[in-house]
């Protein structure tokens, strides 16, 4: 996934181990200008992903519904894999490897300071409309989402270098 919103999924055959004193090559392209790559994981085609929007809605799609794209294609907007409103955009992009639902939780932090903590197995079965995960109150909007296993510590920071820790649990 990139900044300016574009996704692809490119086979793990396109990338090589590079030998000791190599160049190496490139690992992913962005298209240039002001896009830059945000998330980058390898996952089975069969492995469900949980992408979340700046308005808190969630989509649950399988990796081969992303669009394919080669080692350096800049990839297809979002908008062709889920129904995006008008200004809104991703944030958070989850892959869940086999039965991971259970025992984890999704964590959401906006940018006026909600948090909230969902059990996971609540995302398993999302219809392709998707579904609110976190209501967002006018003005604010989802900044990010993680997936922790309950007993995690969560530290939040601000723009201006503030930031708070505590522990999962008190959610």
């Amino acid at each position: 996934r990139t900044h300016l919103g574009y996704v692809k999924r490119t086979p793990v055959s396109e990338y090589q181990a590079q030998n000791r004193g190599g160049r190496g090559i490139k690992g992913a392209s962005s298209g240039g200008g002001d896009d830059f790559v945000v998330d980058l994981f390898a996952a089975n085609t069969h492995d469900p992903l949980l992408i979340f929007t700046s308005l808190g809605r969630a989509y649950l799609k399988k990796t081969y519904e992303l669009p394919p794209g080669s080692r350096t294609a800049k990839g297809k907007p979002f908008v062709n894999v889920i129904d995006l409103m008008d200004g809104e955009r991703v944030v958070g992009f989850l892959p869940i490897r086999g039965s991971e639902f259970e025992g984890h939780y999704v964590f959401m932090a906006t940018r006026d300071g909600t948090i909230k903590k969902t059990d996971a197995t609540a995302f398993d079965s999302i219809r392709s409309s998707g579904i609110r995960a976190i209501g967002i109150s006018e003005g604010d909007r989802l900044v990010d989402v993680r997936l922790t296993d309950g007993s995690m510590d969560v530290m939040l920071c601000t723009k201006n270098g503030i930031a708070t820790r505590f522990q999962e649990d008190q959610v």
